[in-house]
């Protein structure tokens, strides 16, 4: 298993406490268990707040913005996405290829797929 980054700690911190701020105390004992420097833990905090993806919620509080909350979902998204794949039962399937200009009417290709 790979050590985790300062960056990647954080965030997984604050998604996993469901919108409790997470304080540079805090996050400078967790990334030391992971043998990560107090200094590149707040390098961190200070790079992941220029970047938008945590703010201020007091002082040497942190928290989550709403992008990094919709980016999240989007992610969690993406992970279960397999999940919603339903079987095709079709046998043929049409399409419009963006730059060929096919034989057939209207510029539509007919694949066959076998069942």
């Amino acid at each position: 298993m790979r050590k985790p980054t300062a960056k990647s700690l954080i965030l997984d911190l604050l998604l996993a406490s469901k919108g409790r701020p997470l304080s540079a105390k805090q996050a400078i004992a967790a990334c030391g268990i992971f043998d990560i420097s107090v200094n590149n833990t707040r390098v961190a905090l200070v790079r992941l707040s220029a970047e938008g993806l945590i703010e201020s919620a007091g002082r040497a509080l942190y928290q989550l913005t709403d992008d990094a909350h919709t980016l999240a979902d989007d992610v969690a998204a993406w992970r279960t996405r397999s999940t919603r794949v339903r079987p095709w039962m079709a046998a043929t399937l049409w399409c419009k290829p963006k730059n060929c200009r096919a034989a057939r009417p209207n510029n539509n290709a007919r694949v066959h797929v076998p069942c």
